[in-house]
């Protein structure tokens, strides 16, 4: 698998298939250390998002209100104030 598709593969989070398709090459040739590798690391990578999903929907976003404010410089200045309130005592996705 060329760098550029590994590269893209991850910037999209599709595991699933570069996992899929790093299973495909191992089958076909099992001596092909680096794409084992490259499964191994996109496992791990995997299990790290799902965890870091996980804590994010424990996430509530509230109290947001989208208006214009008047600042010493300008007349109108977008601003949206928010809170975030978190559900889940310890944060585990290292």
């Amino acid at each position: 698998m060329t760098g550029n598709r590994k590269k893209k593969i991850r910037w999209e989070k599709a595991f699933e298939a570069a996992i899929d398709n790093y299973e495909k090459i191992l089958a076909l040739d099992s001596k092909v250390l680096e794409d084992r590798d490259e499964l191994v690391k996109t496992n791990k990578e995997l299990e790290g998002f799902e965890k870091k999903k996980a804590y994010i929907d424990k996430i509530d976003l509230f109290g947001w209100q989208a208006k214009y404010y008047e600042t010493d410089l300008e007349d109108r200045v977008p601003r949206v104030p928010f809170r975030l309130k978190n559900n889940e005592d310890s944060p585990n996705y290292s």
